[in-house]
């Protein structure tokens, strides 16, 4: 049984274009999302210096442990933001006022058909939303490939 390329290149576009659409699905929903009031158990900021690539410096991340309640079930999450790449900063001190801001809220967002599903802050900074949006396009870009593949064929 042969495979025909242009099959492939549709579930790679096609793949593309659903991780894509659904990640940015996700974000922006998380802003319609039900509240609750959390127990903050753990918080502290993390070097990391792992960017080696950058020049070798150092960014600071909070990591925030909390619990929360839902509906008389417990809940216990680390989740800071859904988008884990825009809670990291340059500066400690940004790391420690960001940390004291949503800890100082004392509330975290939650998916109310999983309440298990939840983040201290909602949405997702610009630069993400490209990001995704970029896969999307690249996705359609695919299929686009494809349709123009399987014409000359």
């Amino acid at each position: 049984m042969e495979v025909c390329p242009c099959f492939i290149i549709f579930v790679l576009g096609g793949l593309l274009v659903i991780y894509g659409g659904r990640s940015l699905l996700l974000f922006g929903s998380s802003k319609a999302w039900c509240k609750a009031a959390i127990q903050v158990v753990d918080a502290s900021v993390k070097e990391v210096d792992e960017i080696q690539l950058y020049g070798g410096y150092s960014i600071y991340c909070p990591r925030i442990t909390y619990e929360y309640e839902v509906g008389g079930i417990s809940y216990v999450s680390s989740v800071v933001s859904l988008d884990k790449k825009g809670v990291c900063f340059d500066e400690e001190k940004k790391a420690i006022d960001f940390m004291a801001e949503v800890v100082g809220r004392g509330v975290v967002f939650f998916n109310k058909r999983c309440p298990g599903q939840c983040a201290l802050v909602t949405g997702f900074s610009y630069v993400r939303m490209s990001h995704y949006f970029s896969i999307v396009i690249g996705g359609v870009g695919i299929i686009l490939l494809g349709l123009l593949v399987a014409e000359i064929m």
